[in-house]
């Protein structure tokens, strides 16, 4: 679940849990900075799902039919974020957690190259605001220890696919984790 906190400006809450029934009530908090130009008002609660490949560099997005109606968990790579959230969007995906890679420090006041920053407002906040304008669905970056947080509470696996490379791929239910 994300929500916002006008409080912390373009940070925002994310609380979760594993298999309880309300994360509001049950659940751990880790903040997440938003984009600055994407939806600012937001509140979504759903099942995290890792995008493979996990950096969402491919042409090709491998496990698109499971996005739908769920939180999409990507990590930072070498394409502009924004080009990574347009192609979740497109799979009815209800969200995006971005995992830095260290890049930034863990309150985003300081991130290397053109992130953004809490300072700055947000995430991609030199980008062009007309290209973010396109997307509806909430996108926070997480610090790198937090994205370990949620990791080790995912059921992910890690399998090899060809031309990618061992990737980390969420079992859902009703499958063999």
């Amino acid at each position: 679940t994300s929500r916002p906190n006008d409080r912390d400006g373009p940070l925002k809450w994310i609380s979760y849990c594993l298999n309880c029934p309300d994360p509001n009530q049950e659940g751990s908090l880790i903040r997440g900075l938003n984009a600055k130009h994407g939806p600012n008002d937001f509140s979504v609660s759903g099942e995290l799902v890792y995008c493979v490949p996990n950096h969402a560099e491919a042409q090709t997005i491998f496990n698109v039919h499971h996005f739908q109606d769920r939180i999409v968990f990507v990590d930072r790579g070498k394409i502009p974020m924004f080009d990574k959230v347009q192609k979740i969007q497109r799979s009815d995906a209800i969200g995006v957690i971005i995992a830095d890679d260290g890049s930034c420090d863990e309150d985003f006041r300081f991130c290397k190259t053109r992130t953004g920053t809490v300072l700055e407002g947000g995430l991609a906040a030199q980008d062009d605001p007309e290209r973010w304008s396109s997307i509806e669905i909430p996108v926070l970056l997480i610090s790198e220890s937090s994205a370990e947080r949620l990791r080790k509470l995912m059921n992910n696996r890690s399998i090899f696919v060809k031309g990618v490379g061992y990737q980390n791929v969420t079992a859902h239910v009703g499958e063999d984790g």
